[in-house]
């Protein structure tokens, strides 16, 4: 079940340092608990928070910033379930993402249209997107 504006408890704040990482990751955690230009929204399993997604609050378009699953419940289809609920409940034009290879097969299953784009680091970044239908 989706969760809007989820609160930074201690396990949200653990998933979502997965996603963010472990450089810079308290600078990206304040944003959360104090930007007006984005929400966190967590995936909801048996009252457990299992999955993470920081979106930003732009309309039409909104970026998905980062998303992440607790590792006790990855591959299950949550972070996907996520994603799915956040397009239809809100009216988002698009969803748009920016990947590595590392994820970039996850947007390609569930219908973003991919592009390579360039990248300040070594390794292959994309462009995702997501239209409305």
């Amino acid at each position: 079940m989706l969760e809007v504006d989820v609160p930074l408890s201690t396990s949200v704040t653990r998933i979502l340092r997965r996603a963010v990482g472990e450089t810079g990751w308290q600078p990206q955690l304040e944003a959360y608990r104090h930007g007006a230009d984005r929400r966190l929204f967590g995936w909801n399993v048996a009252g457990e928070v299992v999955a993470v997604a920081g979106v930003s609050n732009e309309r039409p378009d909104a970026e998905l910033l980062h998303i992440a699953t607790d590792p006790e419940h990855e591959r299950k289809g949550n972070a996907r379930s996520l994603v799915r609920a956040l397009v239809d409940r809100f009216e988002y034009a698009s969803l748009i993402a920016e990947t590595d290879d590392d994820a970039v097969g996850f947007y390609q299953r569930l219908g973003f249209s991919v592009t390579p784009v360039d990248s300040p680091w070594p390794v292959a970044r994309y462009r995702c997107v997501l239209t409305a239908l």
